[in-house]
């Protein structure tokens, strides 16, 4: 299982949203998803997380954004969050 997909996870719920979650491992057509991703937000590894159909990047950007009160922010934003 992911590491980072957890932690990505973890952050999120830890502001009170509760994430619509893919998991590509799970799906037959998972690897179809990641390539149409790769070309979309220029980026192969999971998590990628998505706000407002957005891409923010993966755990570490993720983590970054929440140390900074940015994912915050932007939840709150997307009315994902109070």
């Amino acid at each position: 299982y992911c590491p980072y997909c957890k932690k990505a996870k973890k952050l999120l719920a830890d502001l009170g949203a509760t994430p619509f979650v893919v998991e590509l491992d799970l799906r037959l057509d998972g690897m179809a998803i990641q390539e149409y991703l790769l070309h979309l937000t220029h980026q192969n590894t999971v998590p990628n997380v998505f706000i407002q159909q957005k891409s923010i990047g993966g755990a570490d950007m993720t983590q970054k954004m929440s140390d900074s009160g940015e994912l915050k922010h932007r939840l709150q934003k997307a009315k994902v969050i109070a």
